[in-house]
């Protein structure tokens, strides 16, 4: 490849997303055949800035009989500096320019009324230098941005045409990379950011948020859109899909999203659409049952399993996702009820299925009912629906067995009929909550709660604590418990009185990310923080690297990050500097 020219290499160079760029730049430099691209790739890497680019498209209303005034060209450029300032871009060695966000606003007022915004000079502008300018690359490892926003006045656009035709040549340049996209309108009536959103979604191949906000007709149907969106859900994309609309949405639409899904092969990908829950709307599920007659209904929602049984979709008044398929999705006979319960029994009885304190499932058949109760029974009401089952070894558990007719089907719901809290517990139960928590998710300790409150049964289960987790027992302060497997928060025991409180703690590397990987960069390069495999979560999206290479040319440490809602949870992983990247590594198993 190094016969090509300098000028050729150059601008190949120039086009080359960075992760590209650093793994042809460790290639060239083992290499003197390769010496422009080992030149090339170094100047771009060295020498590459990132823009945050706003361009503001300003109408004017247009009375009757009057020819309509050419609208207003305004631009505020600014380029990122080291320690995450910015300053404005002087429009020099543009080679170097990528984008980072780009903002569109058409609006009739000159002062743009958007609180999220930076206090910014903007200056007249021409077609020309916007074109140039929204055509330049995008960084897609800094989840670059794209928001489009119709202005408060839009109901007067109708008077605009020559608004709406240079805002459509200006998106017909932008180019089609972007991360997320976000979109705010209030048109009420077939409004023309439908198509918008439509093309974002078939044309932007790397897109993994879409948010679209309607202010105005929460009503009107956003079909085309949700055309768009199907035949994701029809096969394997290879890559997360969130699409927020801050509108209701019709039962129709999300019915093409369901059946598109049942058409593929049923492969588990982060793909999920939430909108705003309607008052006083009838149960989705309810809407969907007739159609789609296996739904499973459990409070608010419910699930559907795909013919596959690879995955399921979770279906809420305000969402449908693609989550991993369990077995309590699909119709379920005695035989599977019975060895929930007999391993529920076996255990400590904190948790009923899966970490979970309560269980949905849809019977098979009215015999499996009889077979229950004739085992479990007699029923505790006169309607003979409700099994009440103690616990062996700890009876103030206590499990209930509520059958209930939903919408023709018979649903059994297995729960704790009280949080054991309320009484005093032993080391074993205790254990078991923090042992759940250091292999699950590690944000939520019990319950949806990031704490818990309770109180000891004896000194001897204070003793197994202390021995466990090497605390001191006679310490009234917080002292540290446990450390997460996957990401770096950790428990937080507090004593007052007779009472103890555990408690997730977090650290945030938003404040803290530059001094942990100098520290990782100070030392033998072999772990982080001990591991060498971690995840954590990052308040906004800042912009990573793909990977660094440590000082002593040993190791390297891959990045990646996943985008969900207004953090980012990032994967580590250190690697062999001769390695080269693979996203495999990174979005596999994190077990340190």
């Amino acid at each position: 490849m190094d016969h090509l020219s300098y000028d050729l290499v150059e601008e190949l160079a120039s086009f080359l997303p960075r992760p590209d760029l650093e793994t042809i730049a460790r290639v060239a430099a083992r290499s003197s055949a390769l010496e422009k691209w080992s030149v090339m790739s170094e100047d771009q890497l060295e020498r590459r800035f990132l823009l945050d680019i706003y361009v503001q498209l300003q109408g004017f209303e247009r009375k009757e009989e009057e020819a309509e005034k050419s609208p207003q060209i305004r631009i505020s450029v600014q380029k990122h500096l080291p320690g995450e300032t910015t300053e404005e871009w002087d429009f020099i060695c543009w080679r170097y320019a990528w984008i980072r966000k780009l903002y569109i606003f058409v609006s009739l007022e000159e002062e743009l009324r958007d609180d999220r915004l930076p206090r910014l000079a903007f200056k007249e502008s021409d077609l020309h230098q916007v074109m140039r300018l929204v055509s330049l690359p995008v960084d897609r490892s800094v989840r670059s941005t794209l928001h489009v926003d119709y202005d408060e006045d839009g109901d007067n656009f109708s008077t605009c045409p020559n608004l709406v035709d240079l805002f459509w040549k200006i998106v017909g340049k932008t180019r089609k990379e972007f991360v997320a996209v976000e979109i705010v309108s209030i048109f009420a009536y077939h409004d023309p950011l439908d198509l918008f959103a439509a093309q974002s979604i078939e044309q932007e191949a790397f897109l993994q948020d879409l948010s679209y906000s309607r202010h105005g007709d929460y009503g009107a149907t956003q079909r085309r859109i949700f055309e768009a969106i199907a035949p994701f859900f029809g096969k394997t994309r290879g890559k997360p899909l969130q699409v927020c609309f801050g509108s209701y949405v019709s039962w129709d639409d999300v019915e093409l999203i369901i059946d598109a899904w049942l058409l593929s092969d049923g492969t588990v990908e982060e793909k999920v659409i939430d909108w705003y829950e309607e008052e006083d709307a009838p149960g989705i599920c309810d809407a969907l049952k007739g159609k789609y007659r296996d739904i499973l209904q459990i409070p608010d929602g419910g699930f559907l399993a795909h013919p596959t049984r690879r995955s399921s979709l979770s279906i809420s008044e305000y969402e449908i996702r693609v989550v991993k398929f369990d077995p309590c999705h699909v119709p379920v006979d005695f035989e599977w009820i019975d060895a929930v319960i007999n391993k529920w029994r076996e255990g400590c009885g904190l948790y009923v299925y899966n970490g979970h304190d309560s269980l949905y499932v849809n019977f098979k058949g009215p015999d499996d009912w009889l077979k229950l109760a004739e085992k479990y029974g007699p029923a505790v009401d006169d309607g003979a629906n409700l099994l009440q089952l103690v616990h062996p070894k700890n009876p103030s558990f206590k499990l209930m067995a509520n059958r209930r007719l939903r919408t023709g089907t018979w649903t059994l719901e297995l729960t704790m009929e009280f949080e054991p809290w309320h009484v005093p517990v032993d080391f074993e139960r205790i254990d078991a909550v923090i042992e759940q928590w250091k292999t699950g998710c590690g944000y939520d300790l019990y319950g949806g709660q990031d704490h818990l409150s309770f109180k000891l049964k004896g000194s001897d289960d204070l003793r197994k604590l202390a021995q466990k987790y090497n605390i001191t027992m006679h310490e009234a302060g917080p002292q540290q418990l446990a450390q997460h497997r996957e990401n770096p928060s950790f428990l937080v025991l507090t004593r007052s009185d007779s009472r103890l409180e555990l408690r997730v703690k977090f650290i945030r590397f938003g404040d803290y990310w530059s001094d942990f990987i100098s520290d990782w960069e100070k030392g033998n390069g072999e772990t982080l923080d001990g591991l060498t495999k971690m995840k954590f979560r990052i308040d906004g999206y800042p912009p990573l690297p793909s990977s660094l290479s440590h000082p002593l040319g040993n190791t390297r440490c891959l990045i990646a990050s996943e985008a969900i809602l207004n953090y980012v949870v990032v994967s580590l992983h250190i690697v062999p500097e001769e390695m080269e990247d693979n996203s495999e590594l990174l979005s596999g198993s994190l077990d340190a």
